[in-house]
């Protein structure tokens, strides 16, 4: 096993460090540590302004909260896919679905390629249990090289997710395995495997002795998580992990779930809990292209051009004093540095001029032209829409329409990232299915003002989902002519609930994760509201109200107390001319 699995590590490794080669300085340009060439490693002038582009197509990705829907894909499921549906809403708000947004949403900038896994964590909540949403570095990813778009990663044969834990919860939660853990200093807690893998750790680890294993406050151990595809069968000819096999694997090549059934994968879905977004697709691979590897050069041309345009001002703009040597003594001379003057001196008798050289007033527009350029690379900006006429006489339907024209990189990402969300979503609804094996209440946010609670109900859930089961059942038993057992019955409720999840598809609104395509459809509603074509709770729905016809009842019987006590005018003398 341990040889197979150094195989499959071999192999995914050689294919992503094949693509990351650039992510050490991809990283340190991000972090502002690679402001300049080689050859001007301490800049006068520096402004992250790659940082502050990427971070702005971040916002606008992000701000929006996506509309989402759950619907059936057999009939008798209405009221399950409403259950479905607050309860994957409970799920995104308590686990600040955002906050991990933003952060795959940084990383795919920086590297290219993100991850986000979906995981079940029994000890969230101080033991209450809860779905949880995280990013994941692509530095600690091994994928299958035969998988070639990002959205196909369940179809590959492994995926390899790494992570440094703390050893003692690995000897609390594996004791008989993980007794023999001491820790390894090798990895840290914020060190990809690409780093504390180099040269410099395999000198180490070469001379040192065995009292220097561990060095950390907390020890700490390696974790390698596998999910494979395991051909494997029973000796009746049946699939050994029809879901797939799961391995976690220690240091020091410890095994910590090869026991009986242990090593199945934990999910009914039997896919990866890891989903895989590309910043901008490639062909060739499913890492995607980065950010910083698209804009590095503009930004560095920007640094140096304002590099330069700063040290032109220190030499030109201040004054110089031309003297012959003697003439100043030494404590006025360094008064007049101190006052930020040049001094120069020259020798008795002769002539020394000096010629103030241009202060580069061209650099300005062109760093202007540059910060332009970056932001049409990113998308934030069309080329197509600059110097289009005054925006002050232009109407609000124009600029709107202005506005969605100069986003089409930014839209195409969004939908592409609607569609990693919707992979999500699906293995969320069978987390719930497998999980959520109680009542609870949940609570998201409901727009406005305040927090929407909603009482999740086990029975309720799975009351549809039964029923359709029971009923297959008895078909099936009726065409073969035989009595429906009590076993067989219990078997076709318990297959009917791991596979309930094939039975929803998981939506998400086109472009609704943008928060100015929102307001371009509120806004259009409540034209057609207007023209009363559209009913107006549809504007609260489109605003972000998850109870709008709740709202929209509200506000009218406020309308009526109003009107009755005389504080507002009815709808037809509002709409009366005033009398001069």
């Amino acid at each position: 096993m341990i040889r197979k699995l150094d195989q499959i590590d071999g192999e995914g490794k050689s294919a992503r460090d094949a693509v990351g080669r650039k992510w050490d300085s991809d990283i340190r340009k991000w972090q502002g540590r690679e402001p300049q060439s080689p050859a001007r490693p301490d800049p006068i002038f520096h402004a992250d302004i790659l940082q502050s582009a990427i971070q702005r197509k971040i916002s606008l990705l992000s701000e929006g909260k996506p509309i989402l829907d759950i619907q059936p894909r057999r009939y008798g499921l209405d009221a399950t896919g409403i259950i479905l549906k607050a309860a994957t809403k409970g799920v995104w708000d308590q686990q600040q679905f955002p906050v991990a947004l933003e952060m795959l949403l940084t990383l795919s900038g920086i590297f290219g390629c993100g991850g986000f896994r979906t995981r079940w964590d029994p000890s969230y909540a101080y033991g209450f249990g809860e779905i949880t949403l995280m990013a994941w570095d692509p530095r600690n990813l091994a994928i299958d090289p035969a998988v070639i778009n990002a959205s196909d990663i369940n179809s590959g044969q492994y995926v390899r997710c790494d992570s440094v834990v703390p050893t003692g919860l690995l000897q609390r939660k594996y004791p008989g395995k993980a007794e023999h853990l001491t820790g390894d200093t090798r990895v840290k807690p914020s060190e990809p495997e690409a780093r504390n893998k180099s040269g410099i750790w395999n000198i180490r680890n070469i001379f040192r002795g065995a009292s220097d294993k561990v060095k950390d406050a907390v020890p700490r151990s390696s974790l390698r998580e596998y999910f494979l595809f395991d051909p494997a069968m029973t000796d009746d000819g049946l699939p050994k992990y029809p879901n797939g096999r799961y391995l976690l694997r220690a240091e020091d090549d410890v095994i910590l779930n090869d026991g009986e059934d242990e090593d199945q994968n934990p999910y009914f879905d039997g896919l990866c809990d890891l989903d895989l977004f590309d910043n901008h697709p490639d062909p060739d691979h499913p890492w995607g292209k980065s950010e910083i590897e698209a804009l590095q050069f503009l930004g560095n041309a920007f640094n140096r051009s304002g590099n330069l345009l700063i040290k032109s001002f220190i030499r030109n703009g201040y004054p110089w004093i031309v003297a012959d040597r003697g003439a100043l003594d030494a404590d006025t001379i360094q008064a007049l540095r101190d006052a930020e003057q040049m001094v120069l001196e020259k020798g008795g008798g002769r002539d020394v001029t000096r010629t103030a050289g241009p202060l580069l007033e061209q650099a300005i527009p062109l760093m202007q032209l540059i910060q332009q350029v970056i932001f049409q690379q990113a998308g934030l900006t069309d080329p197509g829409m600059e110097g289009r006429g005054r925006v002050e006489l232009r109407s609000g339907t124009q600029l709107e329409g202005l506005q969605d024209a100069a986003q089409l990189i930014v839209k195409a990402e969004a939908r592409r990232l609607e569609e990693l969300l919707e992979r999500v979503g699906q293995k969320i609804i069978s987390r719930i299915f497998q999980f959520y094996d109680d009542d609870r209440m949940l609570t998201y946010y409901g727009g406005g003002m305040e927090f929407l609670k909603y009482r999740f109900e086990r029975q309720k859930l799975l009351s549809e989902i039964i029923a359709l089961g029971v009923k297959r059942a008895v078909e099936e038993n009726e065409k073969k002519d035989e009595a429906l057992g009590e076993e067989h019955l219990a078997d076709a409720i318990l297959f009917s609930i791991k596979g309930a999840w094939k039975d929803f598809s998981f939506r998400i609104v086109p472009y609704s994760s943008l928060s100015t395509t929102r307001q371009q459809r509120a806004a259009l509603k409540g034209a057609l509201v207007q023209q009363h074509i559209l009913p107006p709770s549809e504007v609260l729905r489109e605003a972000g109200y998850d109870n709008p016809n709740e709202k929209f009842q509200e506000a009218a019987a406020e309308f009526k107390e109003l009107m009755a006590l005389g504080l507002m005018a009815p709808p037809e003398e509002q709409k009366k001319p005033k009398k001069k």
